[in-house]
């Protein structure tokens, strides 16, 4: 359970909202007793920077959402695989994410 309330705090981070076990919220998928693999929402509010420890994290789509922040956050995501900011405030140089695989 408190692997449970650290994941909701981080996507509480993000505007992200919801009733018990986050892992079983709209657009967020994990596996293995919580261990988040994706998030796909458009509802974000928060700043990127509550991403950054979410370091098992192959998805983030968070297109069209109202998300702020600079892409540099994402640079310890390791196995990030997909990333779609668009029509976002995130700034950055996406060269800062060139060591990601």
């Amino acid at each position: 359970e408190e692997v449970q309330e650290k994941l909701r705090r981080q996507l509480q981070g993000l505007g992200l909202l919801g009733e018990g076990n986050p892992c079983r919220w709209a657009g967020i998928w994990c596996y293995n007793n919580c261990t988040l693999r994706s998030i796909r929402s458009s509802d974000a509010t928060g700043g990127l920077s509550s991403v950054k420890e979410m370091t098992d994290l192959g998805v983030l789509e968070l297109a069209g959402s109202q998300i702020t922040g600079n892409v540099s956050e994402l640079a310890k995501l390791k196995g990030l695989c997909k990333l779609d900011l668009s029509h976002t405030e995130v700034m950055g140089d996406l060269a800062e994410l060139s060591k990601l695989t």
